[in-house]
């Protein structure tokens, strides 16, 4: 009988396991989905943005092809940059509501 209880007690420890993994995947690609929506390169007036829910909050330019180039580089550096940063807040506002 106590052979039963032990088996029964493992199903739901891996069962509860299991779900907490689940409910942390569902987070972490809510927050990736949600941080590429957001955080984009954009287009405004003929130059490109970096922009938080389509409004430009920094400029990518140059004075010439190798300079825009050289901006285009670093604004896709930046924009992976603000998205995992942005990723991680929401995954950590997430756990924190859920405890």
């Amino acid at each position: 009988m106590n052979n039963i209880f032990t088996n029964i007690r493992a199903y739901f420890a891996r069962l509860s396991h299991q779900s907490q993994q689940d409910t942390a995947l569902r987070v972490q690609q809510a927050a990736a989905k949600e941080a590429e929506r957001t955080l984009q390169i954009r287009e405004f007036q003929g130059e490109l943005y970096l922009s938080f829910n389509n409004r430009p909050i920094l400029p990518f330019n140059g004075r010439d092809n190798e300079e825009q180039k050289e901006a285009q580089n670093i604004a896709v550096e930046v924009l992976n940059l603000a998205r995992q940063t942005y990723r991680n807040y929401l995954t950590a506002l997430e756990t924190k509501v859920s405890l």
